[in-house]
Formats: C-alpha cells, structure tokens, sequence
C-alpha cells in the first residue's frame, strides 16, 4: 500500500456541508457518504435558516471554525458522491 493511501486511512477527516431548507437533500448526501469506502469522522451539517440565514460562504466559514480535524471537504447538501 502506498505512503498516500496510508495516510488517507490515518488522517481524520471533517466534512462541511452547508443546506438552505433541504432536510431530503441531507438525508441523501448523509446517506451517500456513508457508502464512502473511507468514511468521514465527522459531518457538519450548517443550515443557513438555523444561523441567521448566513450565506453558502459564511455558513462553510461557521462549518470550518467548528471542524475538529485537519482535512477538511467542503461541500453543498445538493452535491453527492
């Protein structure tokens, strides 16, 4: 196994995702990462209507802040795997 692949397998992975009144939408990316070969540690759902209907960029700036890891994914709750 290469030196990259290992590390993928080693670091812990955050993944951001902002939504704006899509709870199906959630549901289908929470669901679609959780068939990842490599799952993440942790997913941090920002919904703009629960943070003063922030912005995409200010909700992934909250979501980044908030992350507990060094790899970070961004993401929006309509992009899938």
């Amino acid at each position: 196994m290469s030196r990259d692949i290992r590390l993928m397998f080693i670091m812990k992975i955050s993944v951001v995702v902002t939504s704006k009144n899509d709870e199906g939408g959630v549901k289908k990316l929470r669901l679609a990462l959780d068939q990842q070969p490599r799952k993440p540690d942790e997913v941090i759902i920002i919904r703009a209507e629960a943070n003063e209907n922030c912005s995409r960029a200010e909700g992934r700036n909250i979501g980044i802040r908030r992350a507990k890891h060094d790899l970070i994914a961004v993401t929006d709750v309509g992009c899938t795997p």
